[in-house]
């Protein structure tokens, strides 16, 4: 569990979950979605989410089902999750401080 690693490992993660940046500032409001997204019970340990509050502070926590009702996706106009899209940009926006410099872009390339 997460419990178990090292501080310094934490402070480096990146998280890609399962959940909406809103349940996360507002852990509380999370439960009325219950029933749609079983992994909303992770909001029930209170240090879990003051991590990823901290997370959240950090720029380092992506949240997925921010973007589950894009109509680009759900329609085909486009073949890459709009999550991964974010991802690329704030992770051009993160120093990588073993190259010195700011993260490439991901490639979403789909051909």
């Amino acid at each position: 569990t997460w419990r178990t690693c090292p501080p310094t490992c934490l402070y480096n993660a990146v998280f890609i979950l399962p959940l909406k940046r809103t349940w996360i500032e507002s852990p509380h409001h999370a439960h009325d979605h219950m029933y749609r997204h079983q992994y909303l019970s992770m909001l029930h340990d209170d240090e879990f989410v003051k991590l990823l509050q901290w997370k959240l502070s950090q720029n380092l926590l992506f949240c997925m089902c921010d973007y589950e009702d894009d109509i680009a996706f759900m329609t085909g106009q486009t073949l890459v999750a709009p999550v991964w899209d974010e991802i690329s940009q704030r992770l051009q926006e993160l120093y990588d401080p073993i190259l010195q410099q700011k993260y490439n872009a991901l490639n979403l390339d789909v051909d």
